[in-house]
C-alpha cells in the first residue's frame, strides 16, 4: 500500500515539471527530434531537416529562458540540468 502511494506521488511530482516554460521548450524539442527520426525513416528528408532545425532552436532557447526566469527553485534547476 505504501509503495503504491509512493509511486503515485512520484508521478504527480513529475507532472509538476511540465508546467515550467523551459521544460515545455525541452519537451517540444524532444518531440521535434523524434519526429525528425520518423521522417528520416520514411525518407521524407525535407521534413526531417525542418524538424531537426526546430529541435535545435528549442534546445537553445530553453536554456536562455531558464536563466532569465526569476523564482525558479533548486528542484526545477536540477531537473533542467
Amino acid at each position: 500500500m505504501k509503495e503504491l502511494q509512493h509511486q503515485r506521488s512520484h508521478k504527480i511530482r513529475m507532472l509538476i515539471f511540465v508546467k515550467d516554460l523551459p521544460n515545455i521548450c525541452s519537451l517540444t524539442g524532444l518531440f521535434c527530434a523524434v519526429l525528425c527520426i520518423y521522417y528520416a525513416i520514411l525518407a521524407i528528408f525535407p521534413a526531417a531537416i525542418i524538424c531537426i532545425l526546430w529541435a535545435v532552436f528549442f534546445d537553445s532557447v530553453d536554456g536562455i529562458i531558464a536563466r532569465r526566469m526569476k523564482g525558479r527553485n533548486e528542484e526545477y534547476q536540477a531537473f533542467g540540468g
